[in-house]
């Protein structure tokens, strides 16, 4: 059995289309015109990082997809639906998921305990919904947890703020083409958004609504 086979075991041969063929990887150009073949599901593997990969679905529903194998076991997990994720940022993610799958944590099991417990869960308002509380490191924050204490502490991403605000990354992009959204930081190809500062953005945006009403 192949690395790619121990990786994808649970797909059928016919369900699933590996991209060598073409010489390309997943983007947004090669995203937007996957389509599955006679009303079958399909999954299309990235050949550049191991188990990244698109589902789409006979309805036309894309998702972006990571295989993995920890502790023995196989598992996958859904990262999140096409165009609310985009590519780049699914990558990231994927790839980020990956280094946590090396120290031999388990994404699917994070993702399966109760998100309500206060310690363990990203709360967007305190009790009371008092806005000087808005938004919170996620402890599973690449950034924000305590194993990654650091200068990019009190950081998080542009997917793990749009969890946090119930948004898309796109909207945050649109946002920011139009220059109203919260303040963020670019190094390379990488976004950071710097929890206080998005929580000046929103109590601003809260002083705006109160100043139109008549």
């Amino acid at each position: 059995m192949t690395y790619d086979d121990a990786l994808h075991p649970a797909v059928e041969e016919s369900e699933t289309v590996k991209l060598e063929s073409t010489g390309q990887n997943i983007g947004e150009r090669l995203v937007e015109t996957l389509k599955c073949t006679e009303g079958k599901g399909q999954i299309f593997w990235d050949t550049a990082l191991k188990g990244f990969g698109v589902r789409v679905m006979a309805s036309g529903v894309k998702s972006f997809i990571l295989n993995y194998r920890v502790h023995k076991r196989e598992r996958r997990y859904t990262i999140g639906r096409y165009p609310d994720w985009s590519c780049e940022a699914a990558r990231n993610e994927a790839a980020r998921l990956c280094r946590q799958i090396d120290t031999g944590l388990d994404p699917m099991a994070a993702r399966r305990k109760p998100l309500r417990r206060k310690n363990e869960s990203a709360t967007l308002l305190a009790p009371g919904g008092s806005s000087s509380n808005y938004l919170s490191v996620p402890q599973n924050s690449e950034y924000g947890s305590k194993s990654a204490m650091g200068v990019l502490e009190g950081y998080v991403t542009k997917p793990e703020l749009a969890q946090q605000l119930r948004k898309s990354t796109r909207t945050l992009d649109r946002l920011e083409r139009q220059r109203v959204g919260p303040p963020r930081t670019k190094i390379g190809r990488s976004i950071l958004y710097r929890i206080e500062s998005v929580r000046e953005w929103l109590q601003a945006q809260e002083r705006r609504r109160r100043l139109k009403k008549p």
